[in-house]
């Protein structure tokens, strides 16, 4: 599911997030930030509800909804996903 344009008020990390889902529009989007993988918009219901891990929200006016993973711990994460037939991308922050 396709997250919302990027917009010029976006951080260049959520930019380079929105580019990226637009690229693999297909696929639940893991997007690295620091020590996480971070998954947004409707990614982060569906990994959420797939996964069992926590649904936050990232502040902003509108909140984005947020999933993510410890870097250490993603690839269970990921084969989980892949079992399930899901696809998925993992995703290199290339900017702060």
């Amino acid at each position: 599911m396709a997250a919302r344009a990027s917009s010029p008020h976006d951080t260049p990390a959520m930019q380079q997030f929105a580019r990226a889902k637009r690229e693999h529009p297909d696929c639940l989007v893991f997007f690295r930030m620091g020590d996480f993988y971070e998954l947004f918009y409707e990614d982060a219901k569906e990994a959420s509800r797939l996964l069992g891990i926590t649904l936050t929200t990232r502040t902003k006016d509108p909140p984005i909804p947020m999933a993510g993973v410890p870097v250490r711990a993603v690839d269970g994460y990921l084969q989980r996903l892949l079992a399930m037939g899901r696809r998925v991308a993992v995703c290199e922050q290339m900017q702060d």
